[in-house]
């Protein structure tokens, strides 16, 4: 446990300085959605997303001083390096995330207090969440397995095919069929709890593969 929350503090020094500018940016911004709700609804998910991935950089960083050779030196087992890296992403961004939203949750409060619900700032949340989890589950073994610098591409692969895919389906099948698309109630009741399912298996196995990326890697 020692070693885990070691290389979490590491990396967490290497986040500070980026994070003190990105709340300036945040604070800045969030002064600027403030004046329309709308605003507000597109600036929290957005920025949500940003402070989950926050913790890539840290790749870029272990690639510039060689971190691998000391890892690969060292008796730290490959699970608890890359377990360290995804405890800090949930860490920070997940409290990053939830102190957006309680701050528009209190302006909403403020500027509208009778339309003022949790309901969609959570859901906002929540949903952000999930998208920044599936792309930390895609990209970590990507940057472990090749590097930032040469998963570049891939990185724009992993955007650019569900966006095609998406717009495929959407010119392919008449607009009629998704409005009459009918979806069972208790489909949609259970949604949220299998798409949370998903995600932790999707969590588990991106981490299995880290792992096993980075014990070929010491060899």
């Amino acid at each position: 446990m020692n070693a885990i929350l070691g290389l979490m503090r590491k990396d967490w020094s290497l986040m500070k300085k980026q994070i003190r500018m990105v709340a300036v940016y945040l604070v800045i911004l969030f002064v600027i959605f403030s004046f329309t709700t709308d605003g507000m609804v597109a600036f929290v998910p957005l920025f949500s997303i940003l402070m989950f991935l926050m913790s890539t950089n840290c790749f870029a960083y272990d690639e510039q001083v060689n971190f691998g050779k000391l890892l690969a030196a060292s008796p730290l087992p490959a699970s608890r390096v890359v377990l360290s890296r995804y405890l800090l992403s949930l860490l920070v961004g997940t409290l990053g995330g939830a102190i957006l939203t309680l701050l528009q949750l209190v302006l909403s409060s403020f500027r509208e207090p009778e339309e003022a619900s949790p309901e969609v700032p959570l859901s906002a949340f929540l949903i952000s969440a999930g998208i920044a989890l599936l792309l930390v589950s895609i990209l970590f073994p990507l940057f472990y397995k090749f590097g930032v610098n040469k998963s570049r591409l891939m990185i724009l692969l992993v955007c650019a095919v569900p966006a095609a895919a998406a717009a495929l389906l959407q010119f392919v099948i008449p607009e009629t069929v998704w409005r009459n698309l009918a979806v069972p109630p208790a489909l949609l009741t259970a949604l949220p709890w299998l798409a949370g399912v998903l995600l932790v298996l999707a969590l588990l196995v991106s981490m299995r593969i880290s792992v096993g990326i980075l014990r070929r890697q010491e060899h």
